[in-house]
């Protein structure tokens, strides 16, 4: 389908077998035949929580680690997701990163030997992080520049302490509220040097 036709595609709500949330989905591909009954056949986001959230609270966690300045995220932390991170998947449970930490980090001024050293406390922290912005039902919105569905969108939350945003059109929940926690969990490959975190994430019941 040409991409003048996805522009007239509107987004659709869908209610997640997971949990509670429905919300506005991303259309991600739209398949060439119709179906029968004239209806398109659309693929869509189907994430209703934040794997962006995990990525704020580490670059909390790990601030005081770098003894360099480097970029920062939207809240003023020093960008340790967006330097590092090579690989993010996304699926109904939750979301999974790997992170690079190689030379190049270190020569930007990244301890790794003692984020290494301190990684359980500092996935702790992170935990306690995001069970506190959760505590906090935080408000979020998908702010777009423009009626079509491939408009920039930039999603937003106001996390306790700064507001947390980035490009991102997925699908999203409209309050932290909405997430019954989210746990991550990290291992490291000293052979490939590449962190992994897994982000366990779990919404309320459905409504009754």
């Amino acid at each position: 389908m040409a991409r003048s036709q996805l522009d007239d595609v509107k987004p659709t709500f869908i209610t997640y077998p997971t949990g509670s949330c429905r919300e506005e989905a991303s259309v991600l591909a739209v398949l060439e035949t119709p179906r029968e009954n004239g209806r398109v056949v659309a693929v869509t986001d189907v994430s209703p929580f934040h794997p962006h959230l995990l990525a704020y609270a580490l670059n909390e966690a790990t601030h005081g680690l770098w003894r360099k300045e480097t970029g920062t995220d939207s809240r003023g932390h020093h960008d340790l997701d967006a330097a590092t991170c090579v690989l993010t998947r996304h699926d109904e449970g939750g979301s999974l990163d790997r992170y690079r930490l190689g030379k190049s980090l270190r020569k930007r001024g990244f301890d790794v030997a003692r984020f290494l050293d301190e990684l359980p406390g500092i996935v702790e922290r992170t935990n306690g992080t995001l069970a506190h912005w959760i505590t906090s039902d935080a408000p979020v919105r998908v702010d777009c520049l423009g009626p079509r569905l491939t408009d920039r969108r930039q999603w937003v939350c106001e996390t306790p302490g700064g507001t947390a945003q980035m490009p991102c059109g997925g699908t999203h929940v409209e309050r932290l509220g909405q997430i019954a926690s989210m746990t991550a969990q990290a291992s490291y490959d000293a052979d490939g040097g590449i962190l992994t975190i897994r982000n366990e994430v779990r919404t309320h019941p459905a409504a009754r």
